[in-house]
């Protein structure tokens, strides 16, 4: 027979109440993820501000900060992401930052929350829009879209 403690109960409680969002971008799934206040912030990293929302290489500067570690300020476009880049694409692991093309020529940085078997899950925001806030998605390690990795020592 299960039994029902807090924990489980709460964690029942916020899957039935959860207000999740999803879409698609270049084939890829996004979700929003909860929990989130009226502005569509995530409560739970502290680095979903609206200036952070805006801008995703602080976004993932903040999240690699909460970590315990410094990201340098390297990246600001396509071609400076790829050149300071230092790991190979299907080498990345959580902490790290994966850094993408998009229609732009900025490109866009992912923080790595996970790397499990063939595939990243990356924790995002300003994608595909300012507006979207912050979300994660997954990408399969091997994916052409990925143009480089910087991981923390």
């Amino acid at each position: 027979m299960f039994k029902f403690t807090a924990v489980t109960f709460a964690l029942a409680a916020s899957a039935l109440v959860a207000n999740v969002s999803a879409f698609k971008v270049d084939g890829v799934n996004a979700t929003l993820l909860p929990p989130r206040n009226s502005s569509g912030e995530l409560l739970r990293d502290g680095c979903c501000t609206a200036a952070n929302k805006g801008n995703c290489v602080s976004y993932a500067r903040c999240l690699v900060a909460l970590d315990g570690h410094t990201m340098p300020h390297l990246f600001s476009d396509c071609a400076a992401k790829k050149k300071n880049s230092h790991t190979a694409p299907s080498d990345g692991r959580e902490g790290c930052v994966l850094f993408r093309t998009n229609s732009n020529n900025w490109c866009h940085a992912e923080y790595i929350s996970g790397a499990i078997g063939s595939t990243y899950t990356l924790k995002q925001s300003n994608w595909p829009t300012a507006s979207s806030g912050c979300t994660t998605t997954t990408l399969p390690k091997g994916d052409s879209v990925i143009i480089g990795i910087w991981c923390p020592p």
